[in-house]
């Protein structure tokens, strides 16, 4: 079973709404679970894939949220790209930010060189977004290349449709879980759990980079 992508598009996207709200409803029927597996019990494995795919990121978000405030640090997205250190080589011997978006070219083998000014210039607009500032989703956005355009006209329009697509579906889903919470007080022992958990596994990596400097 394979989730259907959302175009990040609200105009096109209603059909992905209209599930996720489905799913929704299904889960505000449930009544003092205690845990995510048996949040989830009963329902059908294409469910199950979408409730991962999309409510499970309550959860996440409350984890990096949990792991910022631990230890004091900006995390301003929740996925992000390391450009310049990471990169796709592509068949004409370009590299681009990454293979799902070979528009944006940093480097070249042929050459044997970054493009530098460029790597420069997509971090700008990347996090010189003022919008992006004073958007609530920012901390766990997954705003990513993939789903812009290297040419500035269409990359603004993409990056609207991005964003408005955000807002609403973190606005539905906190909603539909702050209930289900609510009626599953229980789950949020397995929230901290979950977040406990991330903070560990991100101490461990910090403890094993340094013993490898």
């Amino acid at each position: 079973m394979v989730n259907q992508t959302p175009h990040y598009d609200l105009k096109k996207d209603e059909d992905f709404f209209e599930r996720i709200h489905k799913l929704g409803d299904r889960l505000l029927q449930k009544r003092d679970a205690e845990t995510l597996s048996r949040l989830v019990d009963g329902l059908n494995y294409a469910s199950k894939n979408l409730f991962m795919a999309t409510f499970y990121e309550f959860f996440e978000v409350q984890a990096v949220n949990y792991l910022h405030f631990d230890l004091d640090k900006p995390v301003p997205f929740k996925k992000d790209c390391m450009i310049g250190i990471e990169g796709s080589v592509n068949c004409d011997g370009t590299i681009s930010i990454c293979y799902s978006s070979d528009t944006f070219v940093i480097g070249n083998v042929h050459e044997n060189t970054w493009y530098f000014d460029k790597i420069e210039s997509y971090h700008r607009g990347r996090y010189g977004c003022v919008a992006c500032e004073q958007c609530y989703v920012r901390r766990f956005c997954e705003l990513c290349y993939e789903k812009m355009n290297a040419d500035e006209k269409k990359g603004r329009v993409q990056l609207k449709n991005f964003c408005n697509f955000q807002r609403r579906y973190f606005h539905v889903i906190f909603d539909y879980m702050l209930r289900t919470m609510k009626n599953n007080p229980l789950l949020w022992d397995e929230l901290n759990r979950i977040a406990e958990e991330s903070k560990n596994r991100f101490a461990a990596q910090q403890q094993n980079r340094g013993k490898m400097e």
